[in-house]
């Protein structure tokens, strides 16, 4: 998980994020954060959500509900911890490499 999304929708704010692979692993696009293809999807989505306050709200209690969720579930923790680990091995790794 990207960690400028977790902080968004933990923070409770309306998260804009461009489409990228792997955004749907946690949250649902249209209902926990809104997402754009290109710069005018984004700016006709801003439009469309400045006069749609009600909408809007929707989405970023969703997405901090489902934030909420998630940093209480053991699985994220996990995963977290994993990728600590690896990286800390890639780093290891390469220390290693240029001592010798």
């Amino acid at each position: 998980m990207v960690f400028r999304i977790s902080e968004s929708l933990a923070s409770r704010n309306l998260l804009f994020v461009e489409k990228f692979p792997g955004s749907d692993k946690y949250f649902t696009p249209g209902k926990h954060f809104v997402e754009f293809s290109t710069p005018n999807d984004l700016a006709e989505k801003l439009v469309y959500f400045s006069k749609n306050l009600q909408e809007a709200e929707m989405i970023l209690s969703l997405g901090h509900e489902r934030m909420s969720e998630i940093i209480l579930n053991s699985i994220f923790w996990r995963e977290l911890i994993w990728v600590s680990v690896r990286k800390f091995w890639a780093y290891e790794s390469k220390i290693s490499c240029n001592s010798k």
